[in-house]
């Protein structure tokens, strides 16, 4: 069992199995985890940039199609 208090050292039961690295954990690494919350904003904040960067192609695709429209044709 592994109990981990804020500011103070990982403690392990020595009943735990064999093979867990435990040691190497320091308190500071499990509490830098980001929370469900700070990854649904991050997730968020990722979509609208995509969003924003969608509509900006879109808005360039129209004016090069303009543009290419403002070509003459010549056969």
């Amino acid at each position: 069992m592994v109990e981990i208090e804020s500011n103070s050292e990982i403690e392990v039961d020595e009943d735990s199995e064999e093979g867990e690295e435990l040691d190497d954990l320091d308190t500071d690494e499990v509490n830098n985890f980001p929370t469900v919350a700070e990854k649904k904003l991050r997730v968020q904040l990722i979509t609208q940039e995509v969003k924003k960067l969608l509509s900006e192609r879109d808005d360039l695709e129209r004016e090069l199609d303009m543009l290419e429209d403002d070509i003459p044709v010549e056969d």
